[in-house]
């Protein structure tokens, strides 16, 4: 492109005379700028962060589960020690009403003993000298024994 002034030899770009500085277009060409794009980092980021979360989640799983097993176990074992206590209430309260008569678990039931599912209340001597029940959960690992003062004692512990 020549300038239409001085005529000398311009780029075609040129937006002023290189010579006389007279404008040669209008309007200056648009500046192109290559711009690289981020989106291989932004994938990487979130791969490394994805991994690093799932990891985290095995860690935390990994110390969770054995402790609510455990936890789950400690219950059972409760709820057959709670019933036991019960249990030997109740059976007092019958014996109080009448000194001569036999525990059963049937009276134990009719008197108002609530017995959850998986305790296993068994009476050895239902006699008011002799006292003894026993209980232990299907789930647990522990068998309890009580006497006729409602002393619960630990039998044995399978683990």
């Amino acid at each position: 492109m020549f300038c239409p002034k001085c005529g000398s030899p311009n780029d075609d770009n040129a937006f002023k005379c290189v010579q006389c500085r007279t404008v040669v277009q209008a309007v200056p060409p648009p500046v192109v700028s290559v711009k690289q794009s981020n989106a291989p980092i932004i994938i990487i980021v979130i791969v490394v962060g994805f991994f690093f979360l799932i990891s985290i989640i095995g860690i935390l799983a990994a110390i969770a589960i054995p402790q609510f097993m455990s936890y789950r176990v400690k219950a059972y074992d409760g709820m057959a020690y709670t019933t036991l206590q019960n249990a030997c209430s109740t059976a007092n309260e019958i014996l109080l009403k009448n000194p001569n008569e036999m525990v059963t678990l049937e009276a134990l039931i009719q008197e108002g003993l609530t017995i959850p599912p998986g305790v296993e209340i068994t009476i050895e001597d239902g006699s008011a000298q002799n006292l003894t029940i026993r209980s232990h959960h299907q789930k647990g690992r522990k068998t309890y024994f009580i006497n006729i003062y409602c002393n619960i004692q630990e039998l044995n512990s399978t683990e």
